[in-house]
C-alpha cells in the first residue's frame, strides 16, 4: 500500500509531506475508531433494539456488594428486565448477586474478567483468556455461559472481532451513553436521559455508581414519561446463552 501511495504522490519532499498527512489521518481514523463503539470500525456491535416503541436498560461493570442489590430493588419494583455486564473477577467476589440477578429474571453478559486498563493491547490469545475466565466465572456460579459480551471502555480491536467470531459470541454495545461515571448530580443524570432518550435505545448505565442507584426511579420515570416501555432482554437479542 505504501508503495502505491509514493507511486501516485510521488517520492520528492512534496510527495513525502503528503504521505505524512495521510499517515496521520489513518492513524486518526482508526484511533477514532477503535476508541468509538457506535462506528463499528473493527467490530460490528448491535448498538439499538428492534421495537422503536421501546428502550433497554443495560448496566456495566457489577456486581457491587453497595449499589447492586439497590438497582435490583428498584428494578424488581417496576417489573423491568435488564441486561447486566459483570466482570468476572467482582463476580467471582458476589456470586450471590450474580445469581440473584438471574433468579430475577434478568440477563447476564461477558464484560471481561479483569476489566483491565490495558485489555485493547493484549495479545489475541491472551484476550481470549479474558473472555473464556470470565464465562467459565459464571458457569461455576450460575451453570450460564453468557453470548454477550460488551467491550470495556467501548474500545474495540480487530483481535477482538477475531475472538468473537471465533466464540460465537455478539458484541453488544450502545445508542445512548448516560455518563453516570462522570456525574455528579442523580437529578442531572435523569434530566440528561430524558432529553437524550429516543425509542430503539440501548441505555448504558453502571450499577457500581450511587448516583445511577439513586437516579434510576426518576431515569425510569421520565422514560415512561416519553411513553416509552422498557424492553425484555429475552426478546432482543438471538441467543443469550451457550447451550449446554
Amino acid at each position: 500500500m505504501g508503495c502505491c501511495l509514493l507511486y501516485f504522490i510521488g517520492t520528492g519532499e512534496t510527495g513525502i509531506a503528503w504521505l505524512i498527512v495521510l499517515c496521520l489521518i489513518y492513524g486518526a481514523i482508526t484511533a477514532a475508531g477503535s476508541a468509538k463503539i457506535g462506528l463499528n470500525y473493527f467490530l460490528k456491535s448491535q448498538l439499538t433494539i428492534h421495537d422503536n416503541d421501546e428502550v433497554l436498560l443495560t448496566f456495566d461493570d457489577g456486581p457491587d456488594e453497595k449499589h447492586t442489590p439497590v438497582v435490583l430493588d428498584v428494578l424488581n419494583k417496576e417489573g423491568i428486565k435488564a441486561v447486566f455486564f459483570l466482570i468476572g473477577k467482582n463476580a467471582e467476589q458476589h456470586p450471590g448477586l450474580v445469581r440473584r440477578i438471574i433468579a430475577e429474571g434478568h440477563v447476564i453478559g461477558n464484560h471481561s474478567y479483569s476489566h483491565a486498563g490495558q485489555l485493547p493491547f493484549f495479545s489475541r490469545k491472551n484476550f481470549q483468556h479474558e473472555i473464556i475466565h470470565c464465562s467459565e466465572v459464571f458457569r461455576n456460579i450460575t451453570g450460564l455461559r453468557p453470548r454477550l459480551f460488551r467491550p470495556p471502555f467501548g474500545v474495540t480491536t480487530p483481535r477482538y472481532a477475531k475472538v468473537l467470531s471465533r466464540m460465537d459470541m455478539v458484541s453488544v454495545g450502545w445508542s445512548l451513553r448516560t455518563m453516570d461515571t462522570v456525574m455528579k448530580e442523580a437529578s442531572q443524570l435523569a434530566e440528561k436521559v430524558g432529553n437524550s432518550v429516543k425509542g430503539g435505545d440501548i441505555i448504558l448505565l453502571h450499577d457500581t455508581r450511587s448516583v445511577t442507584a439513586e437516579a434510576l426511579p426518576e431515569i425510569i420515570r421520565q422514560i415512561k414519561g416519553k411513553r416509552l416501555n422498557f424492553a425484555s432482554p429475552h426478546l432482543c437479542f438471538e441467543v443469550l446463552y451457550e447451550e449446554s
